[in-house]
């Protein structure tokens, strides 16, 4: 066992090293010359973002951005792919530094944090803390990289002892069969009866930390009806909360706030709730940075709610947006133009998006979503759930 071991370190040594001499560009720290050209080989990214937005020292949008990262990550992805050493966090904020020094533009952004390096959007040491993970746009695309590896390929494993938990072979199999229903307007009491029943398995799953995907895969009514097995199953995990807050009188009376601000946005509720976030501090926001134009109120508008422009349909055009992240954040769509009244969706991962029949639903919806999927409330609106 001993001698197969080594055999096998052996081997992996030498897939790594033929992984590094294999890449396009230098295994070691990227220089701005070996960035330049990796970015002027990719012939749409050179003609639709390079040339005619990075080059005029215009700042691209997040399509665009997000564009600049997968292309400037690929070498890193390439070697991850081969089942080479995985970047470094050197690697990273070096190529990080590499881009902000190419294009100097891209270190102005509206929501950089007091104190952040330039390179920051891309690869921030530890968050800027003496602890905890990185952050930044490579540092997100190296790990969902990894993330699909197959299993087999991970450098690193982790191993957990198994927990023994009884479940009951009827809530399962209750379970499996109301997956199988389709959502229709003649069985949504049913679904709802048997949501209900089942929702022991539902807190299980969140007890055990189970992900918002592996919780929509056993349940996938919840993002039926508007958001109304959202709202029972809300009411079912917190009996003691306020099942429906009053919004509509809260949210008016945050229109009185910051009068100056949000004007442009058609709709009183999202406009009094943006109204209120823009008074309440916010870790990490900056609202204007020297030399550089006030932060536009769209931009300011992210955590809660982003505009798309119709284009084809609602579902094409939702698809898009959503496939447009690396990792979505949750937030409302708006299907109209920017700061118009429009189609409006809770999407809180690229699997669940609810449509809902209007803003005070939607915040709702929203808010109650991140509790029955078991997801971090973010920090730009934690203290907003506070105060409402």
């Amino acid at each position: 066992m001993i001698i197969l071991k080594i055999i096998e370190g052996l081997n992996a040594a030498v897939n790594n090293d033929e992984g590094r001499k294999k890449e396009p560009g230098p295994p070691g720290l990227p220089s701005k010359e070996v960035c330049r050209r990796m970015l002027e080989e990719n012939s749409k990214f050179r003609l639709n973002v390079l040339l005619p937005v990075l080059d005029k020292g215009l700042v691209p949008d997040d399509k665009d951005l997000r564009f600049l990262n997968r292309v400037a990550c690929k070498p890193f992805e390439t070697r991850i792919e081969r089942g080479g050493k995985y970047p470094s966090a050197d690697e990273q904020e070096r190529l990080a530094k590499d881009l902000v020094e190419l294009f100097p533009q891209l270190q102005y952004n509206s929501t950089r944090p007091e104190g952040a390096p330039n390179e920051w959007m891309f690869f921030w040491r530890k968050n800027g803390t003496e602890k905890g993970k990185h952050s930044g746009l490579i540092y997100h695309r190296v790990r969902n990289v990894i993330k699909e590896l197959p299993a087999e390929m991970h450098l690193y494993r982790r191993t957990t002892a198994p927990r023994q938990v009884h479940v009951p072979t009827e809530l399962l199999q209750k379970a499996e069969a109301l997956r199988i229903v389709i959502a229709t307007k003649h069985e949504k009491n049913r679904i709802a009866t048997e949501m209900d029943e089942c929702f022991p398995l539902l807190k299980l799953m969140l007890a055990e930390n189970k992900s918002p995907t592996e919780i929509i895969r056993m349940f996938p009514h919840l993002v039926a009806y508007n958001g109304y097995i959202i709202h029972n199953s809300f009411k079912k995990l917190f009996p003691a909360a306020e099942v429906s807050p009053d919004y509509k009188g809260v949210l008016s009376k945050c229109l009185l706030y910051s009068r100056d601000k949000f004007e442009r946005i058609e709709d009183e509720y999202i406009k009094g709730f943006l109204r209120m976030l823009y008074q309440l501090p916010v870790r990490g926001l900056k609202r204007k940075i020297d030399g550089t134009p006030a932060v536009s109120e769209e931009r300011m508008a992210t955590p809660l709610i982003r505009w798309v422009k119709p284009m084809t349909n609602n579902d094409d055009d939702l698809a898009d947006h959503v496939r447009s992240f690396l990792q979505v954040e949750p937030h409302i769509v708006c299907m109209a133009q920017p700061l118009q009244m429009g189609q409006l969706f809770v999407v809180m991962n690229n699997q669940i998006i609810v449509k809902v029949q209007n803003s005070i639903s939607a915040i709702d919806i929203f808010f109650k979503s991140f509790k029955v999927f078991g997801l971090t409330i973010p920090s730009e609106l934690a203290m907003m759930i506070d105060f409402l």
